[in-house]
């Protein structure tokens, strides 16, 4: 066999160990990458659930405020929903006009 032929197959070998060198790194960064990724989504879960709990928490203290009205707030109450009636119909109006 000649030299430069010894010296392809050299090269060729050399270069293919560096690509599977390069290709195993690949993977354990991806492998990293990929549980890094999981954490994150369990995180996100956790996160959801503590917003859907603090979520029915506020709900259910928001209930309990509106039961607790007593007579000097209907009054304060009432002018609110009115108020926010006359924004309805604003808004209302103004789609109606487009």
């Amino acid at each position: 066999m000649p030299q430069t032929e010894i010296t392809d197959i050299h090269d060729f070998a050399a270069k293919t160990r560096m690509l599977i060198k390069k290709m195993d790194e690949l993977k354990a960064e991806r492998d990293a990458l990929m549980a890094e990724i999981n954490e994150k989504n369990e995180k996100i879960n956790e996160l959801n659930i503590c917003i859907a709990e603090k979520d029915e928490k506020y709900k259910i203290l928001n209930t309990a405020k509106m039961l607790n009205i007593t007579d000097e707030n209907i009054e304060d109450t009432r002018k609110q929903i009115n108020e926010m009636i006359r924004t309805v119909n604003q808004c209302i109006t103004l789609l109606s006009e487009k």
